[in-house]
Protein backbone atom coordinates (compact mmCIF):
# COMPACT_ATOMS: atom_id res chain seq x y z
CA UNK A 1 0.00 0.00 0.00
CA UNK A 2 1.43 3.40 -0.74
CA UNK A 3 1.12 4.83 2.71
CA UNK A 4 2.93 8.07 1.32
CA UNK A 5 0.17 9.04 -0.78
CA UNK A 6 -2.82 7.87 1.52
CA UNK A 7 -0.88 10.28 4.70
CA UNK A 8 -0.48 13.42 1.96
CA UNK A 9 -4.47 12.29 1.43
CA UNK A 10 -5.35 12.93 4.95
CA UNK A 11 -3.45 15.87 5.72
CA UNK A 12 -5.34 17.76 2.62
CA UNK A 13 -8.35 16.41 4.52
CA UNK A 14 -8.29 17.24 7.92
CA UNK A 15 -6.68 20.68 6.88
CA UNK A 16 -9.48 21.55 4.91
CA UNK A 17 -12.08 20.83 7.84
CA UNK A 18 -9.71 22.53 10.23
CA UNK A 19 -8.68 26.00 8.28
CA UNK A 20 -12.00 25.95 5.67
CA UNK A 21 -15.23 25.29 7.93
CA UNK A 22 -14.86 28.15 10.92
CA UNK A 23 -14.54 30.10 8.38
CA UNK A 24 -17.70 29.72 6.97
CA UNK A 25 -19.48 28.89 9.28
CA UNK A 26 -18.98 32.07 11.57
CA UNK A 27 -20.05 34.29 7.91
CA UNK A 28 -23.25 32.34 7.18
CA UNK A 29 -24.62 31.66 10.13
CA UNK A 30 -27.90 32.79 10.86
CA UNK A 31 -29.81 34.24 14.07
CA UNK A 32 -33.77 33.51 13.57
CA UNK A 33 -36.89 35.05 15.87
CA UNK A 34 -39.62 33.02 15.15
CA UNK A 35 -43.48 33.43 16.16
CA UNK A 36 -45.44 30.63 15.58
CA UNK A 37 -49.54 31.01 14.62
CA UNK A 38 -50.26 30.03 18.17
CA UNK A 39 -48.49 32.37 19.75
CA UNK A 40 -45.10 30.92 20.51
CA UNK A 41 -41.92 32.06 20.47
CA UNK A 42 -38.62 30.80 19.34
CA UNK A 43 -35.14 31.78 19.29
CA UNK A 44 -31.32 30.75 17.95
CA UNK A 45 -28.98 29.85 15.18
CA UNK A 46 -29.88 28.59 11.93
CA UNK A 47 -28.19 25.29 11.33
CA UNK A 48 -30.87 24.10 8.87
CA UNK A 49 -33.11 25.95 6.95
CA UNK A 50 -35.79 24.20 4.42
CA UNK A 51 -38.68 24.87 2.74
CA UNK A 52 -40.79 22.51 4.77
CA UNK A 53 -39.04 22.42 8.18
CA UNK A 54 -36.06 24.68 9.95
CA UNK A 55 -34.11 23.69 12.61
CA UNK A 56 -32.60 26.29 15.51
CA UNK A 57 -30.10 25.97 18.28
CA UNK A 58 -30.50 28.37 21.28
CA UNK A 59 -28.08 30.22 23.23
CA UNK A 60 -28.82 27.16 25.76
CA UNK A 61 -27.98 24.62 23.55
CA UNK A 62 -31.31 23.63 23.09
CA UNK A 63 -32.19 22.00 19.37
CA UNK A 64 -35.66 23.30 17.92
CA UNK A 65 -37.26 21.87 14.99
CA UNK A 66 -40.33 23.71 14.23
CA UNK A 67 -42.65 22.75 10.69
CA UNK A 68 -42.61 25.94 8.51
CA UNK A 69 -46.68 25.28 8.04
CA UNK A 70 -47.02 26.66 11.25
CA UNK A 71 -44.95 29.45 11.27
CA UNK A 72 -46.24 33.12 11.18
CA UNK A 73 -43.42 35.42 10.82
CA UNK A 74 -39.49 35.19 10.82
CA UNK A 75 -37.25 37.88 12.30
CA UNK A 76 -33.65 38.27 11.78
CA UNK A 77 -31.66 38.26 14.73
CA UNK A 78 -28.52 40.35 16.53
CA UNK A 79 -26.34 38.50 13.98
CA UNK A 80 -28.34 40.06 11.00
CA UNK A 81 -24.71 41.66 10.67
CA UNK A 82 -22.90 38.47 9.05
CA UNK A 83 -25.71 38.40 7.03
CA UNK A 84 -25.91 42.02 4.85
CA UNK A 85 -29.90 42.20 6.36
CA UNK A 86 -30.86 44.48 8.65
CA UNK A 87 -32.29 43.67 11.90
CA UNK A 88 -35.85 42.74 12.38
CA UNK A 89 -36.59 42.28 8.81
CA UNK A 90 -39.50 40.47 7.87
CA UNK A 91 -38.46 37.32 5.94
CA UNK A 92 -40.43 33.72 4.98
CA UNK A 93 -38.55 30.79 3.93
CA UNK A 94 -37.85 30.64 0.52
CA UNK A 95 -36.40 28.40 -2.02
CA UNK A 96 -33.34 29.83 -2.39
CA UNK A 97 -32.54 29.61 1.50
CA UNK A 98 -32.34 25.85 1.01
CA UNK A 99 -30.32 25.44 -2.15
CA UNK A 100 -28.09 22.97 -0.68
CA UNK A 101 -30.19 20.71 1.08
CA UNK A 102 -32.61 20.41 -2.25
CA UNK A 103 -29.90 19.18 -3.96
CA UNK A 104 -30.37 15.30 -3.74
CA UNK A 105 -27.47 13.77 -5.72
CA UNK A 106 -24.00 12.80 -5.35
CA UNK A 107 -21.27 12.18 -7.75
CA UNK A 108 -17.98 11.31 -6.54
CA UNK A 109 -14.64 10.09 -6.79
CA UNK A 110 -12.41 8.33 -4.08
CA UNK A 111 -8.69 9.45 -4.27
CA UNK A 112 -7.91 6.88 -1.45
CA UNK A 113 -8.83 4.13 -3.84
CA UNK A 114 -6.61 4.89 -6.89
CA UNK A 115 -3.61 4.72 -4.14
CA UNK A 116 -5.12 0.99 -3.89
CA UNK A 117 -5.00 0.50 -7.61
CA UNK A 118 -8.24 0.92 -7.91
CA UNK A 119 -10.52 3.38 -10.27
CA UNK A 120 -13.87 3.96 -7.75
CA UNK A 121 -16.72 6.34 -8.34
CA UNK A 122 -20.08 6.23 -6.40
CA UNK A 123 -23.71 8.03 -6.91
CA UNK A 124 -25.87 8.94 -3.45
CA UNK A 125 -29.21 10.07 -3.81
CA UNK A 126 -30.27 11.82 -0.40
CA UNK A 127 -33.64 11.24 0.11
CA UNK A 128 -36.16 11.23 3.36
CA UNK A 129 -35.45 14.95 4.31
CA UNK A 130 -32.01 14.92 4.40
CA UNK A 131 -31.52 12.09 6.60
CA UNK A 132 -30.63 8.41 4.85
CA UNK A 133 -28.67 8.07 1.58
CA UNK A 134 -28.80 5.20 -0.86
CA UNK A 135 -25.11 4.99 -2.33
CA UNK A 136 -23.98 2.59 -5.00
CA UNK A 137 -20.28 2.77 -5.55
CA UNK A 138 -18.59 0.92 -9.07
CA UNK A 139 -14.58 0.07 -8.85
CA UNK A 140 -12.78 -1.35 -11.67
CA UNK A 141 -8.97 -2.77 -10.81
CA UNK A 142 -6.13 -2.48 -12.82
CA UNK A 143 -3.62 -4.12 -10.47
CA UNK A 144 -1.67 -6.95 -10.47
CA UNK A 145 -2.51 -10.73 -8.47
CA UNK A 146 -2.00 -11.11 -5.21
CA UNK A 147 -2.92 -13.02 -2.10
CA UNK A 148 -6.60 -12.97 -0.43
CA UNK A 149 -5.28 -10.66 2.11
CA UNK A 150 -4.16 -7.65 -0.46
CA UNK A 151 -7.98 -7.09 -1.27
CA UNK A 152 -8.79 -4.56 -2.69
CA UNK A 153 -5.29 -3.64 -4.05
CA UNK A 154 -5.81 -6.52 -6.42
CA UNK A 155 -9.27 -6.46 -7.11
CA UNK A 156 -10.76 -6.45 -10.58
CA UNK A 157 -14.07 -5.19 -10.41
CA UNK A 158 -16.90 -4.22 -8.06
CA UNK A 159 -20.31 -3.21 -7.24
CA UNK A 160 -22.79 -2.62 -4.44
CA UNK A 161 -24.99 -0.49 -2.83
CA UNK A 162 -24.74 1.43 0.98
CA UNK A 163 -27.84 2.85 2.66
CA UNK A 164 -26.26 5.67 5.60
CA UNK A 165 -28.02 7.57 7.48
CA UNK A 166 -26.98 11.07 8.71
CA UNK A 167 -28.42 11.49 12.07
CA UNK A 168 -28.09 15.63 11.91
CA UNK A 169 -29.68 15.69 8.15
CA UNK A 170 -27.86 17.62 6.22
CA UNK A 171 -25.82 19.97 7.84
CA UNK A 172 -22.32 21.73 7.02
CA UNK A 173 -20.40 19.22 8.59
CA UNK A 174 -22.92 15.65 8.11
CA UNK A 175 -21.67 12.53 10.35
CA UNK A 176 -22.75 9.48 8.40
CA UNK A 177 -22.98 5.65 9.81
CA UNK A 178 -24.89 2.80 7.40
CA UNK A 179 -24.43 -0.57 5.57
CA UNK A 180 -22.85 -1.82 2.85
CA UNK A 181 -22.70 -4.71 0.73
CA UNK A 182 -20.55 -5.69 -2.53
CA UNK A 183 -19.94 -7.96 -5.03
CA UNK A 184 -17.27 -8.23 -6.67
CA UNK A 185 -14.09 -9.97 -8.13
CA UNK A 186 -10.20 -10.13 -7.41
CA UNK A 187 -7.34 -11.77 -9.19
CA UNK A 188 -5.41 -14.74 -7.09
CA UNK A 189 -2.07 -15.46 -7.35
CA UNK A 190 -1.68 -19.03 -7.05
CA UNK A 191 1.26 -19.94 -5.29
CA UNK A 192 3.97 -22.37 -6.95
CA UNK A 193 3.88 -25.82 -5.70
CA UNK A 194 7.60 -27.08 -7.32
CA UNK A 195 7.35 -30.32 -6.03
CA UNK A 196 3.86 -30.82 -8.20
CA UNK A 197 4.16 -28.40 -11.03
CA UNK A 198 7.48 -27.10 -12.90
CA UNK A 199 5.76 -23.98 -13.63
CA UNK A 200 3.67 -21.75 -11.96
CA UNK A 201 0.05 -22.09 -12.18
CA UNK A 202 -2.52 -19.32 -13.76
CA UNK A 203 -4.43 -16.67 -11.56
CA UNK A 204 -7.45 -17.36 -10.55
CA UNK A 205 -10.03 -14.72 -10.82
CA UNK A 206 -11.96 -15.36 -7.61
CA UNK A 207 -15.71 -14.38 -6.92
CA UNK A 208 -16.71 -12.38 -3.48
CA UNK A 209 -19.56 -11.06 -1.09
CA UNK A 210 -18.33 -8.69 1.53
CA UNK A 211 -20.82 -7.03 3.86
CA UNK A 212 -19.24 -3.33 5.82
CA UNK A 213 -20.46 -1.25 8.31
CA UNK A 214 -19.97 2.48 7.46
CA UNK A 215 -19.18 5.25 9.87
CA UNK A 216 -17.82 8.91 8.42
CA UNK A 217 -18.82 12.20 7.21
CA UNK A 218 -19.62 14.68 4.64
CA UNK A 219 -18.39 18.35 4.35
CA UNK A 220 -20.10 20.80 2.51
CA UNK A 221 -17.54 22.65 1.02
CA UNK A 222 -19.78 25.24 -1.65
CA UNK A 223 -23.52 24.22 -2.69
CA UNK A 224 -22.39 22.14 -5.50
CA UNK A 225 -18.83 20.45 -4.00
CA UNK A 226 -18.69 18.34 -1.13
CA UNK A 227 -15.88 16.09 0.00
CA UNK A 228 -16.25 13.17 2.15
CA UNK A 229 -14.25 11.11 4.96
CA UNK A 230 -15.21 7.51 5.67
CA UNK A 231 -14.35 4.20 6.50
CA UNK A 232 -15.69 0.59 6.40
CA UNK A 233 -14.93 -2.28 8.19
CA UNK A 234 -16.75 -6.20 8.00
CA UNK A 235 -16.01 -9.31 6.33
CA UNK A 236 -15.34 -11.19 3.23
CA UNK A 237 -16.58 -15.16 1.72
CA UNK A 238 -14.86 -16.07 -1.37
CA UNK A 239 -17.23 -18.08 -3.07
CA UNK A 240 -15.08 -19.93 -6.29
CA UNK A 241 -14.89 -23.73 -6.19
CA UNK A 242 -11.40 -23.66 -7.84
CA UNK A 243 -10.17 -22.94 -4.46
CA UNK A 244 -10.61 -26.57 -3.38
CA UNK A 245 -7.99 -27.89 -6.48
CA UNK A 246 -5.26 -25.95 -4.77
CA UNK A 247 -5.80 -27.17 -1.42
CA UNK A 248 -6.83 -23.56 -0.37
CA UNK A 249 -9.62 -23.48 2.28
CA UNK A 250 -12.81 -21.76 1.16
CA UNK A 251 -13.26 -19.28 4.26
CA UNK A 252 -14.36 -15.96 5.39
CA UNK A 253 -12.08 -12.68 5.38
CA UNK A 254 -11.92 -9.33 7.09
CA UNK A 255 -12.19 -6.62 4.72
CA UNK A 256 -12.25 -3.22 4.90
CA UNK A 257 -13.33 -0.13 2.58
CA UNK A 258 -11.19 3.83 2.87
CA UNK A 259 -12.78 6.63 1.54
CA UNK A 260 -11.70 10.46 1.09
CA UNK A 261 -12.73 11.92 -2.07
CA UNK A 262 -14.66 14.69 -3.45
CA UNK A 263 -17.93 15.21 -5.08
CA UNK A 264 -20.27 17.18 -7.13
CA UNK A 265 -23.76 17.91 -5.54
CA UNK A 266 -26.78 18.71 -7.82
Amino acid sequence: MNWKFLRLLFIVAFSTVTWFLPAQERSKQKYYEIELKDGSRFSGYVIKDETDEIVIVTKSNDTIYIDTKKIETINLGDSSESTGENPGQKTKPSKEQSAYAKLHNILSLNLVDLGLQNLTMSYERIFARGVLGLKVPLSLGFGAAGSRYQVPRNKVWSGGADLNVYPMGQSKVALMIGLGYERGQYLYAVPQNILIRASKPEDLTISYNAWFTNVGMMVRLTDNVVMTIATSVGFRNDMNEDFYNYDVPDDSYFAYRLQFGFGARF
